[in-house]
């Protein structure tokens, strides 16, 4: 025997072999059998050195899992039994103790939620939270305006073990209800140095999400949905920040409180002529009137709170001036109003997307999640301003983007193959919202047809579309992103029920047509088997369409009593894929891809794919147009009426060979796609263009038609009866 054998501290230094063996930590508080017998206090921790494979779990032996009361002495310290807990969090947020080979009860320890909470998700990893302490950031916006938390207060009771250590690998608690977030009053005053004129605005304007993020957490959806309940939350918590604003007089008045809220909700109303254009453009009632109408039309998904978290980071300088600029172009196209005060909102558009070009080709060579998005923004506005050299370019610079930023990678298995380790909250919202950008932005310039490398840049076959999830609102508003990773507008053209693999299987057939009808012409020719095959793509994915994914119409549209908001919902989720499906047929069935076919197609075969073609114009107009009208204009679909628009001009040429009499029967065909695209925004300049093509073409082909101006804008009933056809799928 040694004769260091009473010399406890000599002991205490050492580690137990049998722990070393087993793996697993024995702490002084609770000792294992084998330390016990040998005087050892073993702080052996039961972390592997290895890293764990997937789907295995790290040794736990018999005595740690009912340990709880043994020897007479049961635990006092909830914490430090949470911290001996392996870290395996169920999906009802409760962190269970695997069984052990000699235990048949399950031990859970289970997590506190507030009421109304959603259960946390089971990718969070947890660390123990000891009592008497503050929950923080691990990383604030900015620490100089922070108060450091308290220091801990040790109780006899409390283990030093557990309150001072924890893994690197464990992440930190999500921000409590009870913590203010992280966005202080004084941080809105790092602006963004690119558009100073905006800085005024920025300050006053970034005080209402910065109220409100505090307590829209505690509001249920139909609180939060209503704009009167939000501006009442801001004037209550109104005169807590206005000493931070006022520090040496004193704060307004009631009154001027209210003048000041009512100066953002007013109509437009400045006079042109005491501004300059840099002003004009960049004024901020103009500004927040304009963002306000593009989350209002264009972002389907929490519209109200992506606007507040939007001028949350542009009053903290971190977004990009391409993104707002393509923001303004796109709203100044489709912003209706009737006053005339507002008619210099036009002129103003394509400032707007001169600027925003200029800033995006800027972020070329440091690319984020907003670049894409800008880009995205900016295809859009292009069919209003009629530029289509520029949609192209576009299109093509997104893809490029999407590829160097590896979003093509985000739901591949080979990626998640190397990522083994469960994701934190913050890296899934991430990969969530890196998979919208992607299937949005690929939806868009597949839409757009131009783009002929769609399929060509990504790895299609390594995607898997069934992960395609949906996020909830309180995870994407609430994370603590201190590094500003996620992306600041989250736009799902596919949205909800959209997002689905029957989809997005339509969208490889749609590149597969785009890319096959966008080849030159001095090229090899197109085979009779490339057209089939496209055929049955269609036919299959028709035929498989789920029930709550499929548009049919009937003779004279919807009836009154299904304009609910369960149907505009299923219109503006459904209407967009539905019109992409028969724009599809009309490319197939077009006189530029027929003419490249070698063989050339008999005379029979060229006439049954005209007629294919007013047959699907037909089912177009019953089954999308006239359900679309009946929905008002915030909600419907983008794009629609300009893709119902489209199968009017791929079939005008068409009738023109046509009998007058022929041509007289689609007249009411005509009257709906042409009031559809006059309807959609009278005053804007994307709806005028398109009924001025619509105008130009058919006087060009001399079609027997008139615009009918005694309509007074009311829905037209068709003549042609769609029950007469056959379900189209492509022509031949």
């Amino acid at each position: 025997m040694s004769k260091h054998h009473d010399d406890t501290s000599v002991k205490l230094r050492k580690t137990c072999d049998v722990c070393v063996q087993r793996r697993y930590r024995c702490n002084g508080q609770n000792p294992c059998s084998s330390c016990t017998r040998r005087l050892f206090v073993c702080h052996y921790s039961y972390f592997t050195r290895r890293k764990i494979k997937p789907g295995e779990k790290p040794f736990v032996p018999p005595e740690t899992a009912g340990r709880d009361g043994q020897d007479g002495s049961p635990s006092t310290n909830v914490e430090s039994d949470q911290s001996a807990a392996v870290e395996n969090v169920d999906k009802k947020g409760g962190v269970t103790l695997p069984k052990s080979a000699g235990e048949t009860k399950e031990l859970v320890f289970r997590l506190y939620e507030p009421p109304g909470t959603r259960a946390m998700s089971s990718t969070w990893k947890l660390r123990p939270v000891p009592s008497g302490s503050t929950i923080t950031n691990r990383e604030p916006c900015s620490r100089s305006n922070l108060t450091p938390p308290p220091p801990l207060e040790k109780t006899p009771d409390d283990n030093p073990t557990v309150l001072t250590t924890t893994h690197p690998d464990v992440s930190p608690c999500r921000i409590s209800n009870s913590i203010p977030f992280p966005m202080t009053t004084l941080d809105i005053h790092s602006l963004s140095e690119q558009m100073p004129i905006l800085n005024k605005m920025f300050q006053v304007i970034v005080l209402f999400p910065n109220l409100t993020a505090t307590k829209m957490q505690r509001l249920t959806k139909e609180e939060r949905l209503p704009g009167s309940a939000i501006l009442v939350e801001n004037l209550r918590l109104l005169t807590q920040v206005l000493p931070l604003y006022f520090p040496e007089g004193e704060p307004p008045s009631c009154d001027a409180l209210h003048q000041w809220m009512a100066h953002f909700v007013t109509p437009l109303t400045f006079d042109q002529n005491l501004l300059s254009l840099e002003e004009q453009i960049y004024q901020p009632e103009v500004v927040h009137q304009l963002t306000l109408f593009f989350f209002k039309y264009f972002v389907n998904w929490e519209p109200f709170l992506q606007s507040q978290r939007f001028f949350l980071k542009l009053g903290m300088g971190v977004v990009q001036p391409a993104l707002v600029n393509s923001i303004l172009c796109f709203a100044t196209q489709l912003y209706h109003n009737c006053k005339p005060q507002t008619d210099i909102l036009f002129d103003h558009s394509r400032e707007y997307f001169s600027r925003a070009e200029y800033w995006i080709l800027r972020d070329l060579e440091n690319p984020t999640l907003d670049t894409v998005t800008g880009l995205v923004i900016m295809i859009v506005g292009s069919c209003g301003l009629d530029k289509l050299e520029e949609l192209s370019r576009y299109a093509e610079m997104c893809q490029r983007l999407m590829v160097q930023l590896n979003l093509h990678l985000t739901d591949s298995p080979y990626y998640a193959y190397r990522n083994p380790q469960p994701l934190t909250l913050l890296q899934s919202i991430q990969q969530v919202s890196r998979r919208r950008v992607f299937w949005g932005s690929l939806f868009i310039t597949a839409l757009t047809g131009l783009a002929d490398r769609t399929t060509a840049c990504f790895d299609m076959d390594q995607v898997c579309v069934s992960l395609a999830d949906d996020l909830d609102p309180r995870d994407f508003f609430l994370v603590d992103d201190p590094q500003h990773s996620l992306p600041t507008i989250l736009w799902p053209m596919l949205n909800g029920v959209s997002i689905t693999p029957s989809n997005c299987k339509l969208i490889y057939i749609m590149e597969k047509i785009f890319r096959l009808n966008q080849e030159p012409l001095n090229t090899q020719p197109i085979r009779i088997e490339e057209i089939y095959q496209l055929n049955q793509e269609l036919r299959q994915w028709f035929s498989k369409v789920p029930p709550e994914l499929r548009m049919t119409g009937q003779p004279g549209g919807p009836t009154v009593h299904q304009s609910t908001d369960e149907y505009y919902t299923m219109i503006r989720n459904n209407g967009l894929i539905n019109s992409a499906y028969y724009l599809c047929i009309f490319l197939i069935n077009s006189e530029k891809l027929l003419q490249r076919i070698v063989p050339p197609l008999s005379p029979q075969q060229l006439a049954d794919c005209h007629t294919r073609i007013l047959t699907t114009l037909v089912e177009l107009t019953h089954c999308v147009a006239l359900p679309v009208m009946t929905v008002p204009v915030p909600e419907r679909p983008l794009n629609v009426y300009y893709y119902t628009s489209y199968g009017l001009l791929a079939a005008l040429p068409i009738l023109a060979r046509l009998g007058r009499e022929e041509q007289i029967r689609y007249k009411n065909i005509i009257d709906t796609c042409y009031t559809l695209a006059l309807q959609y925004s009278p005053s804007s300049l994307f709806s005028q263009d398109l009924h001025k093509l619509i105008l130009n073409k058919i006087k060009f082909y001399r079609i027997a038609w008139e615009p009918d101006e005694a309509s007074g804008g009311q829905q037209p009933y068709l003549a042609l009866d769609p029950t007469d056809h056959q379900p189209s799928a492509g022509g031949m």
